[in-house]
């Protein structure tokens, strides 16, 4: 199956396919995201800034379209990998593309939204859930990681700011 988290089109495809199935899904971890450290903002074919439809709207989609599955899976968990990133992150629902000219876009500001905005989408899920669902939305940061994604920082650096976090809502 495939799933290309830039087209929202495909993320329904991905779900409907899924829920046809009309088997249970005990486990979703979003974890793909992309960062594009210092590139210019781009935009999908959907019309939303990348960071902000690969990190947090198409996974929110998914999660959504996948609640059936989910709730027959039941215990099941929806796990969203997230970043401490979002600590410097702005959610301005009027301007998730980042182009009213409030702010000025870089990279920082995108992914760091973004990230942000799972966190608060997860954190409403969970309380919108009714416990009889016997789903639990957690998101996770597996702090920094020896990755290719931020080639400059120094290994000793990446070593010594290691840390994890975990928000269950």
């Amino acid at each position: 199956m495939e799933l290309d988290l830039l087209s929202l089109e495909s993320v329904g495809k991905f779900a409907s396919t899924w829920n046809a199935r009309q088997g249970p899904l005990h486990v979703l971890i979003n974890n793909a995201g992309i960062f594009s450290i210092g590139e210019p903002q781009a935009f999908s074919k959907d019309g939303f800034e990348e960071h902000m439809q690969v990190n947090h709207l198409a996974p929110a989609l998914l999660t959504l379209l996948l609640l059936p599955s989910l709730i027959r899976g039941s215990p099941s968990r929806v796990l969203n990998v997230n970043s401490n990133m979002h600590h410097l992150g702005f959610v301005d629902s009027n301007d998730l593309n980042v182009t009213s000219g409030k702010r000025k876009y870089n990279s920082v500001i995108g992914y760091s939204g973004s990230k942000l905005a799972q966190i608060m989408f997860s954190s409403v899920l969970q309380r919108k859930l009714p416990s009889e669902a016997g789903l639990n939305v957690m998101c996770v940061s597996p702090g920094v990681v020896m990755t290719n994604v931020v080639p400059e920082v120094h290994y000793l650096r990446q070593r010594t700011l290691t840390f994890q976090s975990i928000a269950v809502f």
